[in-house]
């Protein structure tokens, strides 16, 4: 049985496995997983980050670690280089197959007090524009390259204007959307109490465009939510 103190391994290829059914997938949620979930989002919370447990445990049901799954509370969306621009002494290359802004380290060089010496003063670069959404899910498919399957982000409603904050989650799509190693039909979550914004993209003729849906309430009949990201799941299921 391996563990920490085992040398690292090689990640074994994941076996192929009949995905389960929608109605399967969902019946296999811990009864609690639901339970607290459905009770924190009704009681309402104070701060964003009281949710995080239960939106970590939820998802963690959805996107078991056995098929390779990972979800990254806090989780970090680089800015996408253009790779016809890229600069490779400057650039990095990320998980997601995307070539990003490197934080090398910058050389300053000054005199020394007695101006005979010049002293060369290192400081760490940084890495601008970061995005962060609350949950990012991947899929491992090897220890360098995560493909990207879904984006949470959690609001309370008094918290930020609707307008605002879907705004923002279209700004975490749309940067995702430019990572070559994600899913083809990609989503972004916008979860405002119990009211959930789902932002896509979709294909008419030659085009695609940006599309922002209905917001449902996750605890209507139907449990749209947990539909939707089981079909997630599924989807990336191999």
């Amino acid at each position: 049985m391996p563990g920490l103190d085992t040398p690292i391994a090689l990640l074994p290829p994941l076996q192929h496995e009949t995905p389960p059914s929608v109605p399967n997938h969902i019946a296999q949620i811990q009864p609690w997983v639901i339970a607290h979930l459905q009770s924190s989002i009704l009681r309402g919370v104070h701060y964003e980050h009281q949710l995080y447990g239960d939106i970590t445990s939820f998802l963690a049901s959805i996107f078991p670690t056995k098929r390779q799954f990972m979800v990254k509370p806090q989780g970090l969306l680089r800015k996408a280089l253009d790779p016809d621009d890229v600069d490779l002494q400057n650039a990095s290359f990320g998980s997601t197959g995307a070539y990003h802004e490197s934080r090398h380290l910058r050389m300053y060089h000054n005199l020394s007090a007695d101006y005979q010496n010049i002293l060369i003063i290192c400081l760490a670069g940084s890495e601008a524009d970061l995005f962060i959404p609350d949950f990012i899910t991947v899929k491992v498919l090897d220890f360098q390259t995560h493909q990207l399957v879904s984006i949470v982000e959690i609001k309370r409603n008094e918290e930020v204007s609707q307008s605002r904050a879907i705004e923002q989650v279209i700004g975490y799509f749309t940067r995702a959307m430019k990572h070559p190693s994600r899913d083809s039909e990609l989503c972004a979550y916008l979860v405002m109490g119990k009211m959930v914004h789902r932002i896509r993209m979709e294909r008419n003729g030659n085009r695609w465009y940006l599309v922002q849906d209905p917001a449902f309430d996750m605890l209507a009949p139907g449990d749209e939510f947990t539909t939707q990201l089981c079909e997630i799941a599924i989807r990336n299921w191999n």
